[in-house]
């Protein structure tokens, strides 16, 4: 099913909300939408159990992104940054474990052509989640709590003046 904003895939073990046409539009839509689809196909006995709970944030640039970022891997004293790097790291966070794929060898397909750059890929999940209360009055606090930390590592990664030349509009 598609939306204007949103394309829901569904699946024998999976439900999956994507924004459509790189038009994110913006954490609260997402939170509100991603909500009431997970009470509606939970309520509906569609859910009856949750393994995992997840939320992926993908970006790319047109740059290298390790020679604007926070980001090091070295060899010896030697950057490995200026050729073809793939990074990946896992961290656990308050039951949470974000992994952080970057790399300076991403294309973007687009209308026009493919564009290279790097993309910084960041999942967010808990496995076999426990919800206290009903799993309808628990979600939405547990993607609350991914979305804060994939917030935490994303802007981590990058230096202060990227950032701030990527004029980031917060609700």
């Amino acid at each position: 099913m598609k939306s204007a904003s949103f394309l829901l895939q569904l699946g024998p073990r999976i439900f999956n909300l994507a924004t459509v046409d790189r038009a994110y539009p913006g954490w609260s839509l997402f939170r509100d939408e991603i909500c009431l689809i997970f009470d509606i196909l939970s309520g509906g006995g569609v859910i009856d159990k949750v393994t995992r709970v997840g939320m992926r944030y993908i970006n790319f640039f047109q740059s290298n992104v390790f020679q604007v970022s926070n980001f090091s891997v070295l060899l010896g004293n030697t950057s490995l940054t200026d050729g073809k790097t793939f990074l990946r790291v896992q961290f656990s966070d308050d039951g949470l474990v974000t992994t952080v794929q970057v790399t300076n060898e991403g294309h973007l397909v687009t209308e026009e052509g493919t564009k290279p750059g790097s993309i910084i890929d960041l999942d967010t999940f808990c496995l076999e989640p426990a919800f206290a209360e009903k799993a309808s009055e628990s979600f939405p606090n547990l993607i609350e709590a991914a979305h804060r930390t994939l917030k935490k590592r994303f802007f981590a990664g990058l230096a202060e003046g990227f950032v701030a030349s990527l004029s980031p509009q917060y609700e």
